[in-house]
């Protein structure tokens, strides 16, 4: 599990643009569930909203190219937010097992642990000032902390 905050490698922390960089491809390869979204549109005033992610859902479901897209296409903000990653299909989770961010203190005292123990990578995006990000490969973390070198492996804090 990595955090990335006070960091000058990003403009701000949550830009999944560009913290998705170095494992774009896995990123790509998985398909994502997004809960739990605060998200501030940055380019709205050029391209309006995103109709994908303009809505009152609880929840959105992604293939990862689809999501690659609008990330790389769009300039977003996420303040809060959990996006789960999973190969093969997206399982259904009860309302009330959703993955969420805000309030959720499971990231500072059991850090190692996935809110979806199916998902590949969990990307937690902590009131807009950290992103969190949970790994099952090993390879996949040591490229991201290469890549970033503000980042850092979270302990628990307790």
């Amino acid at each position: 599990t990595i955090i990335l905050d006070k960091s000058n490698q990003v403009d701000f922390h949550t830009d999944l643009h560009k913290i998705i960089t170095p494992f774009r491809q896995k990123f790509k390869d998985l398909n994502w569930l997004l809960t739990d979204l605060d998200i501030i549109i940055l380019d709205s005033d050029k391209f309006g909203e995103v109709a994908q992610l303009n809505n009152d859902s609880s929840s959105f479901k992604f293939s990862g190219q689809e999501l690659t897209n609008i990330l790389v296409n769009r300039n977003i903000q996420f303040v809060w937010g959990v996006l789960s990653g999973f190969n093969g299909s997206i399982p259904d989770i009860p309302h009330d097992k959703l993955p969420f961010a805000d309030m959720n203190q499971n990231f500072w005292t059991k850090p190692d642990e996935f809110q979806i123990s199916s998902s590949e990578i969990e990307i937690i995006c902590w009131d807009s000032c950290s992103t969190i990000i949970k790994f099952k490969d090993d390879n996949l973390a040591k490229e991201f902390l290469t890549t970033f070198s503000d980042a850092r492996v979270l302990k628990n804090a307790l």
